[in-house]
């Protein structure tokens, strides 16, 4: 079956050396994904799951020298520049659908539960019911 990947409205962000989120991911749905990604992770909330991005510089020159992306994490002294890529899963259908880029201070931002929640009802639910269409860029898109 093939991947398919969805694209909710993507908040702009100014990443250095930016992962273009719009263009398929579905090459960087790999164990081993792009350098400048860190560590990708289920959440508490199913079917939600995010990946560690980051707008610093010294962070992704750390983060060049891991292999593993589950050891690419942003330090507690470090998370004004904590930001996720959110994400829901649908299993059954073998697809994603990319839905924000949340943070900083993603780790500990008082606002994400109720974030979540919103993201949820409004978009996540929707799209899994087959209520809700989003934008699927083909193999060759580019922004």
């Amino acid at each position: 079956m093939r991947l398919r990947v969805d694209c909710a409205s993507l908040r702009n962000r100014q990443l250095h050396e930016p992962p273009r989120l719009a263009r398929p991911v579905r090459r960087f749905l790999q164990p081993e994904g792009p350098s400048h990604w860190g560590r990708d992770a289920s959440l508490w909330q199913v079917p939600f799951g995010h990946v560690q991005l980051t707008d610093s510089r010294v962070v992704l020159l750390r983060w060049s020298k891991i292999g593993d992306p589950f050891k690419r994490t942003v330090k507690d002294s470090e998370s004004e520049h904590d930001l996720w890529l959110l994400y829901a899963q649908d299993l059954p259908e073998n697809r994603y659908l990319m839905l924000s880029v949340f943070g900083p201070h993603a780790h500990k931002d008082s606002r994400f539960q109720s974030y979540i929640r919103t993201l949820k009802v409004d978009i996540v639910e929707p799209w899994l019911d087959g209520r809700l269409h989003c934008f699927e860029p083909p193999e060759d898109y580019e922004p």
